[in-house]
């Protein structure tokens, strides 16, 4: 059932002189609520900025049809079907209110009064109250978003968005990008992944699904600390450029994070696998999963709800070179950029070596008789 705030039924009577025809519709204000919603999740927020005035919601609602003439229905059934066939189909038992204004207003002329009608309805107070209603609910929902949101907005009054120069159209396409999925993790997940990004943790990497509020809190944990590094290999992504985000995403092997999560998704190589036969992940670090890995040589095991972490046993006793470059391709990426010299790289080899050796006698010794 929706809520009175949210439809205005127009109800317009017989139109039409001799041959009348009953016309009433309902205004729905479905897609701004959508709009709202999103923003609720960081999303959009540069698209909802763009709303400054009552009479730009209009593209932002949905014409219910109760009862409408054959000569306006006929056409619109039409341009139904057209939709479907072009990918860009309407929702079912709606039409987008800017086609149905379309139809109606240069209909043929045997719907001259059901247009007269129309027109009146959308100059008339009513419409107008209920514009304005809409409208004014914008500067709540913003100022009730997270932190992302703030910073979306700030940039956005100082004229540093990344869409700022962009046209209208362009913008708005851009701020649509990469839409949030339903979260896929438990309350107490997320709660522990908070936990530890919160000071010990410099860089996470996340494979998986993509799960959008996972990768939402991580950045926007990055705007209260500008060293944290993000680096991701998901089958999604989040907009990092409406957020100002510095996350990388790969394509293929494993990113840099000295915390590894394990998102939701499956047919992958396994964590266990990653740690104990291709050493990927280095010997030290923690790994934070949605489902139980199983025992992992080396690693310390924790659970709760929905959750699973793994605590190297090695970690307190890294070198400081090893507990930032903490698997390969931090490593390589490092020396390619120069942050390392050749000569640090093979000292942090040897430490490696030396830890890995360490971890596969723990692995395999033997418990005393």
């Amino acid at each position: 059932m929706t809520s009175p705030e949210r439809t205005l039924p127009l109800d317009f009577g017989p139109v039409g002189g001799l041959a009348s025809q009953p016309f009433a519709v309902t205004l729905d204000a479905a897609p701004f609520e959508r709009l709202l919603e999103d923003v609720q999740q960081a999303h959009r927020v540069y698209e909802l900025s763009l709303l400054q005035r009552p009479g730009e919601l209009w593209e932002y609602l949905e014409v219910i049809a109760t009862q409408i003439p054959p000569t306006i229905a006929g056409p619109l059934d039409k341009a139904r079907v057209l939709a479907s066939k072009t990918g860009a189909p309407w929702p079912e038992g709606r039409v987008p209110f800017t086609i149905f204004d379309h139809h109606v207003r240069d209909g043929a002329d045997e719907a001259a009064a059901a247009a007269e009608a129309w027109r009146d309805a959308c100059a008339g107070e009513a419409a107008r109250a209920f514009l304005q209603q809409l409208f004014v609910r914008i500067p709540e929902v913003v100022a009730n978003g997270n932190g992302l949101v703030a910073h979306e907005q700030a940039r956005i009054a100082d004229g540093t968005h990344a869409f700022a120069f962009l046209p209208r159209d362009r913008a708005i396409v851009e701020s649509r990008r990469h839409p949030p999925n339903a979260p896929v993790h438990t309350e107490a997940f997320y709660a522990k992944l908070d936990e530890l990004i919160g000071v010990d943790v410099g860089s996470v990497f996340v494979r998986g699904l993509g799960d959008h509020r996972l990768l939402r809190q991580l950045c926007e944990r990055q705007r209260f600390r500008e060293d944290l590094e993000i680096s991701a290999l998901t089958e999604r992504e989040v907009n990092g450029t409406a957020w100002d985000a510095r996350i990388a995403f790969y394509t293929e092997d494993i990113g840099q994070g000295f915390l590894f999560v394990e998102d939701a998704g499956t047919g992958r190589r396994s964590v266990k696998d990653l740690v104990e036969t291709y050493a990927t992940l280095g010997p030290g670090g923690l790994i934070l999963s949605c489902k139980d890995e199983g025992e992992i040589g080396g690693y310390e095991r924790e659970q709760g709800e929905g959750w699973y972490l793994y605590r190297s046993e090695l970690t307190p006793l890294m070198q400081p070179y090893l507990r930032k470059y903490h698997n390969v391709w931090a490593l390589l990426l490092a020396q390619e950029s120069g942050d390392l010299s050749d000569t640090q790289v093979v000292e942090i080899i040897a430490q490696w070596e030396n830890f890995l050796s360490r971890r596969y006698v723990q692995k395999n010794k033997k418990p005393a008789s």
